[in-house]
């Protein structure tokens, strides 16, 4: 009977986990359909705001052209006037009729605000200013010379039935910018007599305040903010007017769109049109090429445009949906369906814990019956079955001390090893921490070393040698961590093509003799923002993947490159966004897969090797890695023809790896403030003491938290910065800075530790935002952050 009411206890006591069991696959597959419900109801919105700013973009591009029209048409025809032919011959005979004509038609038209008759020279022969009711013929002691002006030039040099068009900009006269504003564009073309000789041009001044008041009327209805931009980035039209006309104005030439979105403007400068999405919203853009414009105007007629239109010239049109905005849009949407999600929560808890109740009713149910058939059937057979009954007891209960002993032997095996396993862990943890500090000084010593010795001293040498070494046991300590602690992602900007350069050297000794390695490495650099030491994870695991499916020899080629990647693609392969990403590709020989193979090769411990051949952990490893680097992954194989495996990283921005990394022969900013440095190692602290002072610090030493706080107090005015490592004895680095901080909240820290950094989250409790650095660190590397906190 106690065996039968430990049997009940025991069901009775897994009756959360079978409702757990129930809860969490259905949570997880309702997660998995509202998330898909939730990105199909979005998408609509997504590319219904997309639409909307590509209308209004191309809308807009055609309306310049369809301004351009008139005028040149305009243009033209009066280049063509009889009395304009015949001005230059006999000025006096036509010239007040063709003033009339032009004043006339300049009050008429009212988008001119000057229109002007040159001489070949340059010098003005007529010239009509719009005022605000009339228009004025300017006498002839009023009029200018003009020849040095580039319009003239520009225009002078055309075949008849050529036009030029000006930059868009802000009249000027007497040398000062016209007020009001008047946003002019210059429209010219040459003048020929009847007899087909070059006499001097006509040039219209168009108001373009009209083609920007269409411009705001097309954007008026749609989402978000649009604006025109010439070649160099300044706004021409704007949300805000504060903005415009940057490049007139000395106090504005900052104000540009490349300033405020250098990457959009990257993507935009670089491509005619187009429409992406970055961190700072949806940008849709086209690119206007006004003289391509004329081209297009004059294509109809039998008079061909000049030259090579826009190929220097050109105007963006930007539409630019803020990353608010957007979410805005989302934002009902996605609340319902957090609200529904969490209403799903609640009836699936209930729904499971009821569903384990009648589970373990019908079980304690079956239970009852079992007791009861059996005690009847003892009872029946009591007296003729004692002697079997008392021998098949005594055998019963044999054989439970024998299973009993057996599994207590398996637990206590089972704790031995736990033991043991945690103990090795524990030693790895405090080799690699006390390895650390000896490495700090290693490293930091032979860089000052190294920073004395002229470059062709022969000594330099081995210093470089030590140094490499050093960094290997670097490596050797990270793995050692890694093992004893789960370690965390320590993203730098790195050039990948140098990563798997360096991780070329060892992948030969993992590959082995009957296999060859190739590397090809994208002619440019690619940087990206990635933690080197598990990106040369990835590449052992693949490159090891990569023997084993070779067992007679092969070729493995490693090789990086750069593509852009379309929502399409991102959306397929991803979770992802598109973009511009570097690709590291590894490609073997080898047997490859079929279909089946390659949809559960990122699963937890799926293998294909044999039972002790493989932990089917390698690629659910390298799967982990690349998606906490926001990268995308690829598989293409076909059986009996190999595998390419693509990982893809986004690109930091364009140009080179050196841009984003810090040089390690340029010397770090000097500095003269006066640094508190606890450290309980006497090598770390001596080394950071000695390098501290050689770039013109004041260094006060302390061997341990308690130390540290009373220095302060005796030197509280004068101290700008605490260095402290993070675990000492008596008092530890934490506590001593909350310990100052008392008495001067606004002081600066930095910790330091050479223990994982899970470990010091466990000893301590660490708020977000410390500045904390992993030892050993480099002596430039620790210069620059002092340098970086204390000028924050």
């Amino acid at each position: 009977m106690p065996d039968n009411i430990k049997v009940t206890q025991h069901l009775a006591g897994r009756k959360a986990k079978t409702a757990l069991a129930f809860f969490l696959p259905v949570a997880i597959l309702a997660a998995v359909i509202l998330t898909v419900m939730y990105r199909e109801e979005v998408k609509p919105v997504r590319n219904n705001l997309k639409r909307q700013a590509a209308s209004t973009v191309y809308l807009q591009k055609n309306k310049i052209g369809n301004n351009f029209s008139p005028v040149i048409a305009d243009l033209l025809f009066f280049a063509e006037q009889a009395q304009l032919l015949k001005l230059f011959a006999s000025p006096g005979d036509h010239r007040e009729a063709l003033e009339k004509d032009l004043a006339l038609f300049s009050r008429v038209s009212r988008i001119y605000d000057q229109v002007r008759i040159l001489d070949s020279s340059g010098m003005e022969s007529i010239r009509i200013n719009l005022l605000k009711d009339s228009s004025l013929v300017v006498p002839d002691n009023q009029l200018q010379f003009k020849g040095d002006r580039y319009y003239f030039k520009e225009t002078f040099s055309l075949k008849k039935g050529e036009v030029y068009v000006s930059p868009l900009d802000l009249n000027i006269e007497n040398d000062r910018i016209e007020q009001p504003l008047k946003p002019t564009i210059r429209f010219g073309t040459p003048i020929f007599d009847t007899s087909g000789r070059k006499q001097g041009i006509i040039v219209f001044n168009y108001l373009a305040e009209n083609l920007i008041r269409n411009l705001k009327e097309l954007s008026s209805g749609s989402p978000g903010q649009h604006m025109l931009l010439n070649r160099d980035g300044y706004w021409l039209v704007s949300d805000t007017a504060a903005d415009e006309w940057g490049f007139m104005y000395e106090n504005k030439r900052q104000k540009t769109f490349g300033n405020s979105y250098p990457e959009a403007w990257r993507t935009i400068n670089a491509a005619d049109n187009g429409q992406f999405i970055t961190s700072d919203g949806l940008f849709t853009f086209a690119t206007v090429h006004p003289l391509s414009s004329v081209a297009e105007s004059l294509s109809a007629g039998s008079i061909a445009a000049n030259g090579t239109p826009g190929q220097d010239y050109r105007w963006k049109i930007v539409s630019f949906i803020p990353a608010p905005l957007l979410h805005a849009e989302t934002s009902i949407i996605r609340n319902k369906y957090i609200s529904i999600f969490i209403v799903l929560l609640l009836l699936l808890a209930v729904g499971s814990w009821i569903a384990a109740e009648k589970v373990f009713a019908r079980r304690q149910n079956e239970i009852d019956l079992l007791l009861y058939s059996e005690n009847l059937e003892k009872e029946v057979h009591k007296r003729t079955a004692e002697l079997e009954e008392t021998a098949k007891s005594l055998q019963n209960e044999l054989h439970a001390r024998n299973l009993l002993e057996i599994e207590q032997h398996k637990l206590e095996e089972q704790l031995n090893h736990a033991q043991r396993m945690d103990s090795i862990g524990t030693l790895a943890g405090g080799i690699a921490h006390d390895f650390n500090n000896i490495l700090t000084g290693i490293i930091g010593y032979g860089t000052i070393a190294l920073k004395k010795i002229a470059k062709d001293d022969p000594q330099r040498h081995f210093i470089q040698r030590i140094l490499e070494a050093s960094d290997r046991a670097v490596h050797l300590t990270r793995e050692l961590l890694q093992f004893s602690r789960k370690q965390v992602l320590d993203r730098k900007p790195v050039d990948l093509n140098k990563v798997v350069a360096k991780a070329e050297k060892f992948l030969n000794r993992v590959i082995g003799e009957d296999i060859t390695i190739k590397s090809i490495f994208h002619k440019t650099t690619l940087p990206v923002l990635a933690d080197e030491f598990q990106l040369e994870q990835v590449l052992v695991n693949l490159a090891t993947n990569a023997r084993d499916s070779m067992s007679r020899g092969g070729i493995v080629t490693v090789s990086t490159g750069m593509t852009y990647i379309d929502e399409d693609y991102a959306t397929a392969h991803g979770p992802g966004m598109p973009g511009t990403y570097a690709i590291i590709t590894v490609s073997d020989t080898g047997g490859g897969m079929d279909t089946e193979t390659q949809k559960r090769i990122f699963e937890p411990f799926f293998t294909t090797k044999e039972i002790g051949k493989g932990t089917g952990l390698g690629l659910a490893v390298v799967y982990g890695i690349v998606k906490q680097h926001e990268g995308l992954i690829h598989v293409d194989s076909e059986h009996a023809h190999g595998t390419t495996v693509k990982i893809y990283l986004p690109l930091i921005a364009s140009g080179t790896a050196e841009d984003y990394l810090p040089s390690g022969d340029e010397s770090p900013a000097r500095g003269r403030e006066t640094i508190l440095l606890a450290e309980d190692d006497d090598i770390v602290r001596n080394m950071s003491a000695t390098v501290l002072t050689e770039y013109g610090y004041t260094v006060i030493e302390a061997v341990n938290g308690a130390e540290a706080v009373r220095k302060f107090r005796e030197n509280a005015d004068a101290i700008q910065l605490l260095l402290f490592d993070m675990i000492m004895p008596e008092m530890n680095g934490k506590d001593a800075s909350d310990e100052i901080k008392k008495l001067r909240p606004d002081i600066k820290t930095i910790f330091a530790s050479g223990y994982a950094l899970d470990i010091v989250q466990q000893k301590l409790a660490l708020e977000e935002g410390l500045q904390l650095v992993s030892k050993p660190i480099p002596p430039m590397e620790l210069l620059r952050k002092v340098r970086s906190v204390l000028d924050t």
